[in-house]
């Protein structure tokens, strides 16, 4: 987390800019769904998720970021890895989600909806009916709500959260992503396959890099981008977690 409020350093200026921007192409809206995605692990989506997150709750608006990477449940370790979430309510094992929302931890009107255990069917729950009741219910709780999702080529899930969505965020970072993936990016824009894309540019600062923008990765890291099967390295995450 580096969003503060009052802090007017470039990072916190540019989520600022980030904020605004989102108001504005929201205005119309009374209540948002966006999806978060990317092309390759480590872009940022999760660190985006939650400073943007955090910037618009600290302006009134209440927002939830729910963890739709059921597979490595990254934003759900901002909100302690709690065993019971999603993937519970999903498999029908819970039937109320508000007890499973986590409430205020980094801002007052800011709730995150972790995982939970991680499921050994996270597609099938996700092309449930009880995930498009669960965000038609949350529609009327929320101004915006975050779906954090794995990247698009690796998994069909942000596929499947996309018919939920009103937009989609697409992460590109400089850095990592390749040129060679510009006109597959231009094709989903034009084919029109998530709704409203738009575009962030992460990690585009020049001269001094500043520390943040190698910390949050969560996992993924240059290892999976070169070779996705890095997504699922067990070996990585017990070098980057201790387990």
């Amino acid at each position: 987390m580096v969003f503060e409020e009052g802090n007017r350093n470039m990072v916190n200026e540019a989520f600022r800019v980030l904020r605004t921007n989102v108001n504005f192409i929201t205005a119309d809206s009374p209540e948002t769904t966006i999806l978060m995605t990317s092309f390759n692990p480590g872009s940022g989506k999760t660190f985006i998720s939650l400073n943007l997150g955090i910037s618009l709750a600290l302006k009134n608006k209440k927002v939830l970021l729910i963890d739709c990477d059921l597979r490595r449940a990254t934003l759900s370790r901002f909100a302690g890895s709690p065993l019971k979430g999603l993937a519970e309510y999903l498999a029908g094992a819970i039937h109320d989600v508000n007890p499973i929302i986590q409430k205020g931890q980094y801002a007052p009107t800011l709730d995150i909806l972790p995982v939970g255990s991680i499921p050994p069917n996270p597609t099938e729950l996700l092309e449930s009916s009880r995930f498009t009741n669960l965000v038609d219910y949350l529609r009327s709780e929320y101004d915006f709500i975050f779906f954090d999702c794995p990247p698009v080529e690796m998994m069909a899930d942000a596929q499947i959260v996309s018919t939920c969505a009103d937009r989609t965020f697409f992460v590109v970072r400089v850095g990592l992503f390749e040129r060679s993936m510009l006109d597959h990016l231009d094709t989903l824009y034009r084919e029109k396959k998530f709704s409203h894309m738009s575009l962030i540019i992460n990690d585009s600062s020049t001269g001094v890099r500043y520390g943040y923008t190698y910390r949050y990765g969560y996992g993924y890291g240059t290892k999976g981008y070169k070779n996705y099967n890095g997504y699922y390295n067990k070996k990585a995450d017990k070098a980057m977690y201790g387990k």
